[in-house]
């Protein structure tokens, strides 16, 4: 999918209806963002980023703490 450089999104007209994403690069891709694996050397340090990103969402009120364990079960999907 084409993409415009300078505003880092997808460019497409159902992007507004369905939603995009730009994926990580991978080790010196020339992305400007920390790679995935730099983020969270280990499933673990991935889930505990979550729990701990889960905790102030529950806290803000954005997320009820009974969706805890249905989000945590997503995490092989992603």
């Amino acid at each position: 999918m084409a993409r415009s450089k300078s505003i880092r999104r997808a460019l497409s007209p159902l992007c507004n209806l369905s939603g995009s994403f730009i994926p990580f690069g991978h080790g010196d891709s020339g992305d400007p963002r920390t790679p995935i694996s730099e983020r969270y050397p280990t499933a673990q340090a991935y889930q505990e980023a979550l729990n701990t990103a889960i905790d102030g969402l529950v806290e803000k009120g954005l997320m009820l703490e009974a969706d805890r364990s249905w989000v945590l079960e997503q995490v092989p999907r992603w």
